[in-house]
């Protein structure tokens, strides 16, 4: 297959999973938006399964490895805010893959699509609670380093999702905001919209 087939099934399933749900959507579907056959989809991707994994794999890893590398100084604020605008940023120039990620996430858990992305999940998460650890370690928080990523990541993850309904934007001082009021409180002044 050659490099625009495949990107160009890849795309199309990305289009179709993220606009239907993975559930939603057969194979055919998918071989007839692209131009090519049952045969070729599973000589190169063995399976719709196969499909949504390349497409996290492909698509998503870069972002996860992005935060992966980012080495956390210890100063939750800024370390946080950091986090939030990748992701943010991510969000907003893919919000096909990211509600198609959210979806995915929240699928049935016995559910092979659920599998496939709470892997990628996961690294998320461990990207996050690195943030938490090292600040535990520095001594700037007390707390459960685990929950606290956790809850962190659920933040982003609803402020990604207001994103995706048309009722946040997702840029610098969105990603200030959510670090400052994670860390603050609700009650302390908005650093992020300064």
């Amino acid at each position: 297959m050659n490099i625009d087939t495949r990107k160009t099934m890849l795309d199309q399933a990305l289009l179709l999973f993220a606009k239907r749900g993975y559930e939603g959507v057969g194979v055919q579907e998918i071989v007839a938006a692209t131009g090519v056959t049952k045969p070729t989809l599973y000589y190169h991707f063995k399976s719709k399964q196969g499909l949504l994994s390349t497409l996290l794999d492909e698509r998503l890893s870069p972002v996860l490895v992005h935060l992966e590398e980012q080495e956390p100084s210890g100063d939750i604020e800024p370390d946080l805010t950091r986090c939030a605008a990748t992701l943010f940023a991510y969000a907003a120039s893919n919000p096909e893959m990211y509600r198609l990620f959210l979806a995915l996430m929240f699928a049935s858990p016995e559910s092979p699509q659920h599998e496939i992305a709470a892997v990628h999940a996961e690294r998320q998460f461990r990207a996050i609670e690195r943030i938490f650890v090292r600040a535990v370690e520095a001594g700037t928080v007390e707390d459960d380093a685990a929950l606290l990523a956790a809850t962190f990541q659920g933040a982003l993850h609803n402020y990604i999702t207001l994103f995706l309904l048309g009722h946040v934007g997702l840029d610098e001082g969105a990603a200030r905001g959510a670090a400052h009021r994670f860390v603050h409180g609700i009650g302390s002044p908005d650093s992020g919209n300064e």
